[in-house]
């Protein structure tokens, strides 16, 4: 089963209304037709986004998600407004995309996107977390998609993008922003601004994006071609005008679906633990309960599990609609299972073990015990833990615990009381960067 985390895969053929190749639309050959041109694109260009900017600002309930049209298709979409854009200027693409089958998501949080890019990126992010977004793709206009680079360049986030499709965003800045004063919301853009060089000199993450430049942008002259990433020339003008066409709706539409889904691996410790961490002494479970083998059967199957010879013994059997890996130091010795309600597998190290879960699928439960817990602790994504009230009945010198659940390395994102215990889901905090 093979996992990627937003790479594209090739477009069947050119996206229509698109120079697939990147270079620039054709040119007139004499200089003052093509500046004629340009102006005339300029003046349609601010004809159609004066008003419009001005009716999005009209009283309106916020809109936070677009349902698809028809059957539901491709990846979820979250759109990235440019700045002095709210949710309201982005509803043409965002309805477009929608009436091709994708889930569309608004960000009203951010207003008119006057906050930095790091800061907006951080808006975002916590939209992400509390919408629970995962493996989307970032749709974004102008400035949007800078910030939409943030996100892929954030430890914490990258891994919920499978990738950013960019329309008319200055990735090397603006002429226009360089008579601005750096701090100003404009002069942000300038090629000198310190964020902007920070974005631009980064290009990790380039690969992920892809930049769809208008065949003449007014507002950025020198277009959005971005070094590293897949560099599409449209055949529409303008900088905002682009963004109500249906073809260009059907040339985002194909980009997005051109990344790969991101499968990342999620290797969770389930476990039932007592007040002080507790799991046992060694050789039985002290708590028992209904509702959580329940729930226990409910989460693991169709998943490997890995756990030690200990754990397995004590079960007394192998699972069944789950793959079992054994990890004892006599493999030879584990009678696997033959009546084909179970997989079963027996391995000498707790390495060999994740390999094989690996390989299985991309959702691996570590089910102890304490030995094999404490061994694939730094490799863990989640923690699934029952925790009860009370102390387990168990001396001090033979007690088993889980290693110690750190807030600097988990956060709680789940709680669901049950009287005696309480179901506990942690993630953990994302290791910082080593740039």
């Amino acid at each position: 089963m093979s996992r990627t985390r937003g790479r594209r895969r090739p477009a069947n053929g050119p996206a229509a209304g698109a120079e697939p190749s990147g270079r620039p639309a054709p040119r007139g050959r004499r200089p003052w037709l093509r500046r004629l041109h340009q102006l005339a694109v300029g003046v349609a260009d601010w004809a159609y986004v004066l008003p419009h900017w001005a009716a999005c600002w009209l009283p309106r309930r916020p809109v936070e998600t677009i349902a698809p049209r028809g059957t539901p298709c491709g990846a979820p979409v979250v759109v990235l407004p440019g700045v002095l854009e709210n949710w309201r200027f982005q509803l043409p693409l965002a309805r477009g995309l929608a009436t091709r089958g994708h889930e569309v998501h608004l960000l009203p949080q951010l207003g008119a996107n006057l906050a930095t890019f790091p800061d907006a990126a951080a808006i975002v992010a916590a939209e992400l977390r509390r919408r629970a977004l995962d493996d989307v793709v970032v749709v974004a206009h102008s400035k949007g998609g800078l910030v939409a680079k943030e996100l892929l360049l954030d430890p914490e986030t990258t891994g919920r993008l499978r990738g950013v499709v960019a329309v008319g965003t200055p990735f090397s800045g603006s002429t226009w922003a360089r008579v601005l004063p750096a701090r100003t919301m404009l002069g942000a853009f300038s090629p000198r601004g310190l964020d902007l060089g920070r974005l631009l000199a980064d290009v990790s993450v380039n690969d992920r994006i892809v930049s769809l430049s208008p065949a003449w942008d007014e507002v950025i002259p020198e277009g959005s071609h971005l070094a590293g990433a897949h560099n599409v020339t449209l055949n529409r003008s303008g900088h905002f005008l682009p963004l109500v066409h249906p073809d260009v709706h059907e040339i985002v539409h194909a980009h997005v679906d051109s990344f790969e889904r991101i499968t990342p691996m999620r290797i969770i410790a389930i476990a039932i633990v007592d007040a002080d961490g507790v799991l046992g002494d060694g050789r039985a479970q002290p708590f028992e309960f209904a509702e959580d083998w329940a729930r226990y059967k409910r989460v693991t199957l169709g998943h490997p599990m890995i756990m030690g010879r200990a754990t397995h013994d004590a079960i007394g059997r192998w699972l069944p609609g789950r793959t079992t890996i054994v990890v004892t130091r006599r493999p030879d010795a584990v009678q696997l299972p033959t009546d084909g309600r179970a997989t079963g597998y027996a391995v000498s190290s707790v390495e060999d073990a994740l390999a094989l879960a690996r390989s299985l699928d991309d959702v691996v439960y570590v089910a102890g015990g304490g030995t094999i817990y404490r061994a694939l602790w730094d490799a863990l994504t989640e923690l699934d833990l029952t925790e009860v009230h009370a102390r387990a009945d168990v001396p001090a010198d033979k007690a088993v615990r889980l290693p110690e659940v750190r807030p600097d390395e988990w956060r709680e994102v789940r709680r669901e009381p049950r009287g005696e215990f309480d179901f506990v889901g942690y993630e953990r905090v994302p290791r910082a960067s080593s740039t």
